[in-house]
């Protein structure tokens, strides 16, 4: 344990920082070789669309949205195979009795229900930042970005299986999750405010570009910067202070 005077940080246990420090390095080797690897085509919505037969061609859009639209109906089968397994784990116990009820305990079932719980608690931040980075963005890396994010969700289940409970076991499995999330993030925010993404990109190196996204997202969630500290101060003084009983 390493005592900071207004914090402790553990070195050892479920929750050491050393863990947590591996997990975050995992998902940046995975993000920033996925990236790298990826050849950039810039926004979905910069197709160029020609008239044909008196219409409008749609299909390089459509080719364009194809690598979004994929990851997203993968995401959507994923989840319902989350859902899916929760059922599972409740129905061999009480409905077929393939699991007698003293094999298992609560945690049986708990650790179930995390799997689709945490998956719909991202949901709507991954989703939606796909989609913002699909068209104003790059619509190639927002599908290799995705599909490693939903590699990352298949993986959840079994990290908890074997780990049985929270810790920092998972972080090189959910600080993938964040760092996606994050280049998604910083990706939209250079297309729209700053001189585009893709040359950003080309002008720091892909690697550089993923990391710098994997912290954008990383840090969001954890310490929640910007404002997470300050709602959690607020809260532990109002707390004390106005509603905690005696």
């Amino acid at each position: 344990m390493v005592d900071l005077g207004f914090m402790k940080l553990p070195c050892a246990g479920d929750f050491s920082v050393f863990k947590l420090l591996f997990g975050m390095a995992c998902a940046c080797v995975s993000i920033a070789k996925v990236f790298a690897f990826t050849d950039l085509v810039g926004p979905a919505l910069a197709t160029s669309l020609e008239a044909s037969r008196g219409g409008v061609d749609l299909e390089p859009l459509i080719d364009a949205l194809r690598p979004a639209a994929l990851v997203t109906l993968g995401w959507n089968v994923l989840f319902y195979n989350l859902l899916g397994s929760q059922v599972w784990t409740l129905a061999v116990v009480r409905i077929f009795e393939f699991v007698q009820p003293e094999e298992v305990d609560e945690a049986y079932h708990r650790v179930a229900a995390r799997w689709s719980a945490n998956t719909l608690e991202q949901a709507p931040v991954f989703l939606s930042s796909l989609w913002l980075y699909a068209l104003f963005a790059d619509s190639a890396s927002a599908g290799t970005l995705g599909a490693l994010y939903l590699v990352s969700r298949l993986m959840y289940p079994l990290v908890y299986c074997w780990i049985g409970r929270f810790t920092f076991g998972f972080e090189p499995v959910t600080q993938t999750g964040y760092g996606v999330v994050g280049v998604f993030w910083l990706g939209t925010y250079m297309a729209l405010v700053d001189q585009g993404w893709l040359w950003w990109v080309s002008s720091v190196g892909p690697v550089p570009a993923a990391l710098t996204g994997f912290a954008v997202g990383s840090l969001a969630l954890f310490p929640g910067l910007p404002t997470a500290p300050f709602y959690t101060f607020a809260h532990f003084k109002c707390h004390t202070r106005k509603h905690k009983r005696a």
